[in-house]
This record gives structure tokens, sequence and C-alpha cells, in this order.
């Protein structure tokens, strides 16, 4: 029996054909709001142990809901 091959990442996260077309349009909206608006930040952020608050108003606005902290217990 030969062992099988590892799933790709793209393999693993092939879920576009169980999509509708508006939840596609909300994954790629969130993607490049991700791409442009917090990424060019992020190692930055991670550094100093900060969370982008300032991006808060503009995923609301997307309506997209609030991050919430992770619990510390």
């Amino acid at each position: 029996m030969r062992p099988q091959e590892p799933l790709s990442l793209d393999a693993l996260t092939a879920i576009d054909g169980l999509l509708t077309d508006e939840e596609r349009m909300i994954r790629d909206t969130v993607r490049r709001f991700v791409r442009e608006r917090y990424l060019p930040r992020a190692a930055e952020l991670f550094a100093k142990a900060q969370f982008a608050t300032d991006l808060i108003p503009e995923l609301a606005q997307m309506g997209l809901p609030p991050p919430r902290p992770r619990s510390t217990a």
C-alpha cells in the first residue's frame, strides 16, 4: 500500500463550488481589505504586540462583525 500524497493548501481550501456568489464576494472583499490595509503593517503590529484598532470602523462599515479579543482564561 502506497502512502497517500498530502493535499495542497489549494486543495484543502477549494470551497468555491460550495459558496454562493454573495459569499464569494464577501470573501474577496475581506481578502482585498486584509491585503491592502492590514498586511502592510502586520509585522510591525506583531512586533509591538498591538492590534490594528484603527481598522475596526472600516470593518464595521463593510458590515463585518467586530473582532473579539481572545480569552485569557
